[in-house]
């Protein structure tokens, strides 16, 4: 299931880099578009774990975390961008057996971006659908679990290709094993400063 939405998403985010004017990297917002961005912010969750109906939800945890950002796609014009999106939230926590493990709580799909103005500076608005993951992507039996998320926002592109933004994100990515079902219920509050390459 996961595999044919990824393959979707791969499908429109193609067409809609081709559809758009040809030109990229000329200073102009349509077209080929690459950016990235770094930042921090709140994390909060909570991770429920049920066993033959029965549900035991564990208190809310909050983290300060290193946020990245990573979007590819095409601006449809000067003020309108559809795209790939990746946005991770990376902190520490204490697992089960009391060791310490990077976790990488975050979000990929597609988002649309809008701006006011055809050039900088401008305000802009932004939302995005996708899938939420929840990953301890550095220990040998690293597992993702996966579900439904989606994020808005607003920022301001101050000067020619750089922002600042200022998200929420929201996730609910589970997983389920021989009965046993952990869900995470995944908020995250997130500032980034922002390139893009147009």
């Amino acid at each position: 299931m996961y595999r044919n939405y990824i393959n979707t998403t791969l499908l429109i985010l193609l067409v809609s880099c081709f559809i758009t004017h040809g030109a990229a990297f000329d200073g102009k917002r349509r077209g080929f578009i690459l950016g990235g961005g770094l930042g921090t912010g709140l994390t909060s969750f909570t991770q429920t774990v049920e066993y033959l109906g029965i549900a035991v939800t564990s208190d809310r945890e909050n983290k300060l975390p290193v946020v990245t950002n990573f979007i590819i796609g095409g601006g449809l014009s000067n003020t309108l961008l559809l795209y790939y999106l990746n946005r991770v939230s990376w902190f520490s926590i204490e697992n089960a057996y009391g060791n310490r493990v990077i976790i990488a709580a975050g979000i990929t799909g597609l988002g649309l971006t809008h701006y006011f103005n055809r050039k900088a500076p401008s305000a802009l608005i932004k939302g995005g659908l996708g899938l939420s993951s929840w990953a301890a992507p550095f220990e040998s039996d690293a597992d993702f679990w996966w579900g439904f998320g989606f994020l808005f926002g607003a920022g301001y592109e101050f000067t020619p290709h750089w922002s600042i933004e200022a998200d929420v994100v929201m996730g609910w990515p589970s997983t389920q094993e021989m009965g046993l079902e952990v869900r995470s219920n995944v908020f995250s509050l997130q500032i980034t400063f922002n390139g893009l390459a147009y």
